[in-house]
C-alpha cells in the first residue's frame, strides 16, 4: 500500500519521508506500527539502521531519551544516507538533556 514500485523491497527514501510524516502528526503509535510491520521490507543493506533511526526518532517524540541515545549509537554514521536528519536528532536530543557540550 505504501510503496511506490513493485518488487520486493520498500524504498529508504519513503520509509524515512512516512515515519517523518506520522511524527510531525504526533501519530507516534501508528509510527511504531508502521515501523515493526515493515521494515523487513527494506533493501537488506539498510534494515537495521532504517529500524534504529526510526525508532530513535519515535523514541525522541516520546521524551525517552536514553533509548534515543541507545538507538543513535547503533547507527554507523558512514553508511547512513540521512546523515543531515540523524544530526539533527542528535543536536536535539543533546538540547533537550541539557548536554550542550555534546552539541559542540
Amino acid at each position: 500500500m505504501y510503496k511506490y514500485r513493485p518488487g520486493p523491497t520498500f524504498s529508504i527514501i519513503n520509509f524515512r519521508n512516512i515515519i517523518v510524516v506520522a511524527l510531525n502528526l504526533n501519530e507516534i503509535k501508528w509510527a511504531e506500527d508502521f515501523t515493526e510491520k515493515y521494515w523487513l521490507e527494506l533493501p537488506a543493506q539498510h534494515r537495521q539502521w532504517m529500524y534504529d533511526f526510526a525508532f530513535a526518532r519515535i523514541s525522541f517524540e516520546k521524551g525517552e531519551f536514553e533509548k534515543t541515545f541507545q538507538y543513535l549509537n547503533k547507527i554507523n554514521l558512514k553508511e547512513f544516507a540521512f546523515k543531515f536528519d540523524l544530526r539533527t536528532l542528535q543536536v536535539k536530543l543533546f538540547y533537550e538533556t541539557k548536554n550542550i557540550e555534546g552539541v559542540l
